[in-house]
């Protein structure tokens, strides 16, 4: 059992009163025991090209520290720092292809997987979970595993079943139809039309709150908000333009905003991802409830670049 250490106060005091900020929250970490504990890896089990994501991972976790800057004819020998925790067996799940948990020395927690869903030659992304993250530390793939997946889908993977799937978004079915606009993004030519799930987009989708909750809720968030903007396709349209814009407005809302203030988001049809990186998701007439997660989570582009997901 991982043992959890409270942080209760880093300075010795002799007051009797408790004085601390109230606006800062205490912070939870778990026993720096995962390193110690692991073990070397098999490189041989996970190919070069693993290897070579994991290598550009690093740095952009502004973890960078643990990646030896050796010259050598060893693929894996730049990720001596590295140390495997637990890795899932392919065949005991269908929705990764890989699913491997290391330990780094800071006692971090690397999780590496493989997309079956993804149409590149480099499916790989990863995520890390820091030690004084507020959330439970893994201490399985499969714990890791399902940090991307919300509890709703948690709850349907355990009785049996598996949700549909494109990248980072579940795919459930629904009783649930949509309250006000329907959404019409356009998917029979490039460029597709803006959508609420980012890069992928469906060929019909609404909101389970009415149009006027929906448009009082982004006037309230978004200050600088159009006064000619009057209705929730405009708005759509409107983040949609700010979101192509180089680099992205300060005052413009993320997609994560939008799809709190949507309620559920529901979708229909096929759902296809605007730079072709999935294959298209075929979910028929029926509604279907998106859902993510909260993780930052890192893939690899064509050119076997690590971008943010």
């Amino acid at each position: 059992m991982t043992e959890q250490i409270h942080i209760v106060d880093a300075q010795p005091t002799t007051e009797t009163t408790d004085e601390r900020d109230p606006d800062v929250e205490d912070v939870e970490v778990h026993a720096p025991e995962f390193y110690a504990e692991a073990t070397e890896p098999a490189w041989s089990d996970y190919g070069r090209r693993a290897g070579a994501f994991i290598k550009a991972l690093l740095p952009e976790l502004g973890k960078d520290e643990f990646l030896d800057d050796r010259r050598s004819i060893h693929h894996f020998e730049q990720l001596d720092d590295l140390r495997l925790v637990d890795e899932l067996d392919a065949d005991e799940t269908g929705d990764v292809d890989l699913a491997v948990l290391f330990a780094l020395p800071d006692e971090s927690l690397l999780f590496v997987g493989s997309d079956p869903t993804a149409k590149d030659t480099t499916p790989l992304f990863g995520f890390i979970v820091e030690p004084f993250a507020p959330i439970p530390p893994p201490t399985s793939a499969q714990e890791a595993l399902d940090l991307l997946r919300p509890e709703e889908i948690r709850e349907v993977f355990d009785g049996g079943d598996e949700p549909a799937r494109q990248g980072e978004w579940w795919l459930l079915p629904t009783r649930k139809v949509p309250v006000g606009t329907h959404f019409r993004p356009g998917v029979n030519s490039r460029p597709y039309g803006p959508s609420p799930l980012g890069n992928h987009v469906p060929r019909e989708w609404g909101m389970t709150v009415s149009d006027d909750e929906f448009m009082a809720g982004v006037r309230d968030r978004v200050e600088q908000l159009p006064a000619s903007i009057q209705t929730p396709p405009e708005v759509i349209e409107w983040v949609h333009r700010q979101h192509s814009r180089v680099p992205t407005p300060e005052f413009a809302p993320e997609w994560e905003e939008v799809q709190e203030l949507a309620g559920d988001i529901l979708v229909r049809g096929t759902l296809r991802h605007r730079e072709n990186d999935h294959f298209v998701e075929q979910l028929g007439d029926q509604w279907h409830s998106a859902q993510t997660h909260e993780m930052d989570v890192y893939t690899a582009d064509e050119f076997d670049r690590v971008v943010l997901d």
